[in-house]
């Protein structure tokens, strides 16, 4: 039972999606601690033999126009409730439960980004074992908006993107499109938004 994510089980791979309509599925502590949980459980099944984690496209509350959507980063209302030292350690345990269980899992994970793909959700389509996106895709590290690191970018991802794409993603908080985020190593291929 998960309430903020989709998980269907096709043949022999699963499909995990962002189901937070509300928030363009903007991650908090229960799609940190569902997508853990469900990565872990896929992970174990052997009938899965690979898993995909992608978004989907919402109607604009305000435009009434379609916004494909990966992820559009944490959740900020969440960091309010954060002021003591020791919330701010457990909420960043709790942070880094999902991004724990995609390194670990032994069944190959793929990001299928498919819209705007912002902090978090940027952080957790680099740490699968492979990325690919649409030609709707966009992404940006816009943590430095909020006076705060991307925390995973900053470590993890130095390996994968190199010091000069990290700084330059992390200081400026630019929106990268699809032939620009393969140009930089972000994603592998760019494909039309229907396949």
């Amino acid at each position: 039972g998960y309430s903020v994510l989709k998980v269907e089980k096709k043949e022999n791979y699963a499909i995990l999606t962002f189901d937070r309509p509300d928030k363009f599925n903007a991650a908090n502590a229960q799609i940190f601690s569902e997508l853990a949980a469900a990565v872990k459980e896929l992970d174990a099944d052997k009938e899965v033999g690979c898993m995909i984690l992608t978004g989907q496209t919402f109607t604009h509350p305000k435009k009434g126009t379609a916004f494909p959507v990966f992820s559009a980063g944490a959740d900020v209302e969440q960091f309010a409730s954060i002021g003591q030292t020791e919330a701010g350690f457990d909420f960043i345990k709790v942070c880094f439960e999902p991004f724990k269980a995609i390194e670990f899992s032994e069944t190959p994970i793929i990001a299928a980004v498919n819209g705007a793909a912002f902090g978090f959700g940027f952080e957790i389509s680099g740490t699968c074992d492979m990325c690919f996106c649409s030609k709707s895709a966009k992404f940006a590290l816009k943590e430095i908006n909020h006076g705060a690191v991307p925390a995973w970018t900053v470590t993890r991802g130095l390996e994968k993107l190199g010091k000069q794409v990290v700084a330059y993603l992390a200081l400026s908080a630019v929106e990268v499109g699809p032939e620009e985020a393969k140009r930089l190593g972000i994603v592998l291929d760019v494909f039309e938004d229907d396949d």
